[in-house]
C-alpha cells in the first residue's frame, strides 16, 4: 500500500502544477538526480538547497522552471546573480543541471 505523504506528493504535484506553482523540494532533486544544478555534487540533505535560475530581485517567477536543486555552497556563491553573471564569475563553463538535462533530453 502507497505510504500517504507519497500520495499526497502526487496530488500536491498536480494542482501545484495547475497553479503554476514550484514542485516540492524532493520533485525539484529528482531532475537532476540528487546532483547540484550548478557543481554536480552530491549534498547530504542538511546542505541541499533551491535556487532561482533567474532571481526574483530580477524579474524571475517562483515557478517550477526558474527553480532548480543546489548544494548550500553554490546557492551562497551565486547569490543574487543571473545564470549568465554566475557563469563568467565561475569562468563561462556549462554547468552540470545544462549538461545532464541535455544528455537525456529532459525539458
Amino acid at each position: 500500500m502507497p505510504r500517504p505523504d507519497r500520495l499526497w506528493i502526487k496530488y500536491d504535484n498536480r494542482s501545484r502544477h495547475a497553479r503554476g506553482l514550484p514542485d516540492p523540494p524532493n520533485v525539484v532533486w529528482r531532475t537532476t538526480n540528487g546532483r547540484c544544478w550548478y557543481c554536480g555534487g552530491r549534498p547530504p540533505r542538511g546542505q541541499r538547497s533551491l535556487d532561482h535560475l533567474q532571481p526574483l530581485k530580477h524579474g524571475g517567477a517562483n515557478t517550477t522552471a526558474n527553480i532548480v536543486p543546489c548544494c548550500v555552497a553554490c546557492n551562497r556563491h551565486k547569490d543574487r546573480l543571473t545564470v549568465e553573471e554566475y557563469r563568467a564569475v565561475c569562468g563561462g563553463r556549462v554547468f552540470f543541471g545544462e549538461r545532464y538535462v541535455q544528455e537525456r533530453g529532459i525539458a
